[in-house]
């Protein structure tokens, strides 16, 4: 599987792929924009689709869909493009079922239940919001694609999308230089800069210069970090100052330079993060409460328990263990990204105490949520996210063409 989705696997990683496979998507109206939209899951690997349509094959979708072929005129157009799809991708399971979309969401509303994600296509107005009623209730993704000729559109309604890693790019590395961790600090006063050769000195961490640096400026002025502009132009200058040879000869300094700010400005919890710990308390009330979230349950027991950990640890989100590219000895990079996976571990520890804590308190299984997964998702903490959609209903009942 490695080989045949190489691509694919570099963007979203071997968890994300293994979600994909397990993903079960259904398509409403199997006309060439809907064909071509599914066509582009079942190549990446999606587990299983279905299709569901009443129409037949008819000459024109023998001209305009590369899914039906002339000798198909007549028949079902559903099981038609779904056996054409299934040659793209053997990893792929499907079928094409041949009924009314409104007799089936009029009378088999569970039909819906098996899917995680629908597509639906070209539908008119009533199909359209009946649909989008059901999926709402049953927080199903619903993605409505329309097309007009060289036009179209996408219509994205989701009652509530939990992030539990946005593979941002470039990623956002906390590396606790304004609030250092004691080992960390430790760490950073054991070297001596005057003491090391032209070679040693070029290749100390960026990040035990600028602690240095910072310490040497808290004990110059009672303590306090810059807070001006022209204090902060000060802190980068005496960086500079600690530097050997011409300006620009050391790039570990330079690299100081460009990172000198995370010295001086306290980690912030980030504005897509925020609000997933503001709600998770809403979300673990009860059991009950739970279980509406459907497969997001572990997702909120999690940020749960995160949000917990922020406020006993004054405001700051566990550290995620890793560690930027750098200039620096091999040595002494090696034996700083070992901090930094020691102190992710003991936060990740304490973030799994809360949880179990909470599990147990719910009179669920405090063991149901592995310590792996609870790293996992601390390592992720500053790119998790929610993302909530308008409803299709607002839309129709709340139309100002002022």
């Amino acid at each position: 599987m490695g080989d045949k989705y190489d691509r694919q696997l570099r963007l979203w990683g071997a968890e994300g792929q293994r979600r994909l496979a397990n993903t079960q998507v259904l398509l409403i109206g199997s006309c060439a924009t809907g064909s071509e939209a599914l066509k582009n899951l079942v190549l990446p690997g999606i587990g299983r689709f279905s299709i569901l349509d009443d129409a037949n094959v008819s000459l024109a979708d023998a001209t305009n869909n590369f899914f039906v072929t002339a000798d198909a005129v007549g028949q079902s157009r559903a099981e038609t493009v779904a056996k054409l799809l299934l040659e793209m991708n053997a990893d792929v399971a499907g079928d094409g079922r041949h009924a009314n979309v409104q007799q089936v969401l009029l009378n088999e509303p569970q039909y819906l239940d098996q899917f995680d994600l629908v597509l639906a296509t070209q539908l008119d107005e009533l199909a359209t919001t009946k649909l989008a009623e059901l999926c709402l209730a049953k927080r199903i993704p619903l993605l409505l694609v329309t097309s007009y000729g060289f036009l179209g559109s996408l219509r994205l309604q989701v009652a509530q999308h939990a992030i539990a890693d946005a593979k941002l790019d470039p990623p956002r590395h906390e590396l606790r230089l304004s609030t250092p961790f004691p080992t960390l600090q430790k760490f950073a006063d054991s070297f001596d800069l005057k003491s090391l050769s032209t070679i040693e000195h070029a290749h100390v961490p960026f990040v035990v210069l600028l602690l240095q640096a910072m310490k040497k400026w808290k004990e110059a002025h009672n303590g306090k970090p810059p807070a001006t502009f022209p204090e902060k132009d000060a802190f980068k200058k005496s960086l500079q100052e600690m530097a050997w040879g011409p300006a620009g000869h050391e790039l570990n300094f330079i690299e100081a330079a460009e990172n000198a700010y995370k010295a001086y400005v306290p980690p912030q919890i980030p504005e897509e993060v925020a609000p997933v710990l503001e709600a998770a308390p809403a979300h673990t009330v009860s059991v009950e409460t739970l279980e509406k979230t459907k497969d997001t349950k572990e997702f909120w027991l999690l940020a749960h328990a995160l949000a917990d950990f922020v406020k006993q640890n004054d405001g700051l989100l566990p550290v995620t263990g890793v560690v930027p590219d750098m200039t620096a000895s091999t040595e002494s990079y090696v034996a700083l990204q070992e901090l930094y996976v020691n102190k992710a571990k003991e936060d990740a520890t304490k973030v799994h105490e809360i949880l179990r804590n909470k599990l147990r308190g719910l009179k669920l299984d405090e063991d149901s949520i592995t310590f792996d997964a609870v790293a996992a998702f601390c390592k992720n903490a500053p790119s998790i996210g929610m993302l909530e959609t308008r409803t299709v209903a607002q839309e129709y009942k709340h139309v100002d063409l002022s």
